[in-house]
This record gives C-alpha cells, structure tokens and sequence, in this order.
C-alpha cells in the first residue's frame, strides 16, 4: 500500500516504479516454484492485463 501511494504522490509519471510494483503484486511462493512470476502467477498476471486494458479504454473514452 505504501508503494502504490508513493507513486501517486512522488512517482506519478515513473513507469518503472509502477511496473516494480505490478512484479511485486503478481509474484507468488509455492514449494514446489519458489517466490518468483511463476505458473501460479498467472492468474495475477492475467488480472493486471485486464485492469491495464480497463484504464485504457477508461483514458480514451475520457479523452475529448
């Protein structure tokens, strides 16, 4: 929370910061993977894709 709150205040315009943070979100530990992006990652990952795509399509919409 801390992080993502930092780069609304301090880092708005700092891809990196956000996609260290969307890494961060999406890794996962299991035993049998370790703590990395991983095969239960996926699921994350898929859920990033698609609020990524929502903001887009919410920003063009909002464009005019």
């Amino acid at each position: 929370m801390e992080e993502a709150l930092a780069i609304c205040i301090w880092y708005a315009n700092s891809p990196v910061h956000g996609f260290k943070m969307a890494a961060d979100y999406c890794e996962n530990y299991d035993p049998k993977y370790g703590a990395s992006l991983n095969g239960p990652s996926r699921s994350k990952l898929l859920e990033m894709a698609r609020f990524m795509f929502a903001v887009e399509a919410h920003e063009l919409e909002n464009s005019d």
